[in-house]
């Protein structure tokens, strides 16, 4: 029982710190966290999806006109060693972020 306690109370904590003090909006969206690359595949950092739209300006609306800016790789579909982080499968990212010249 002190187990179950423990893990909610531990899980209450991580969404309270998970919402940033701008208007309640919750920018890590269900918690899902990314790996971003630019298109040259260079590793930049790691956000999720919505912080990644909000510090770099680019968004998710495939609309044309359109540029592939970012690619976002969730952490099971990319290969972490202690020197790099590398996309499993580069040609199929998670998400897709987009400038709109």
């Amino acid at each position: 029982m002190k187990t179950i306690v423990m893990i909610v109370v531990c899980a209450t904590a991580y969404m309270a710190c998970t919402k940033m003090e701008t208007g309640g909006i919750n920018y890590f969206g269900d918690g899902q966290l990314y790996y971003w690359f630019d298109t040259n595949g260079k590793y930049l950092r790691e956000n999720s999806l919505l912080y990644e739209v909000e510090q770099t300006g680019y968004n998710n609306n495939p609309d044309n006109p359109k540029t592939i800016a970012e690619n976002g790789y969730s952490p099971v579909n990319c290969c972490i060693t202690d020197s790099a982080i590398i996309p499993i499968d580069a040609d199929m990212p998670d998400e897709r972020l987009y400038s709109h010249p």
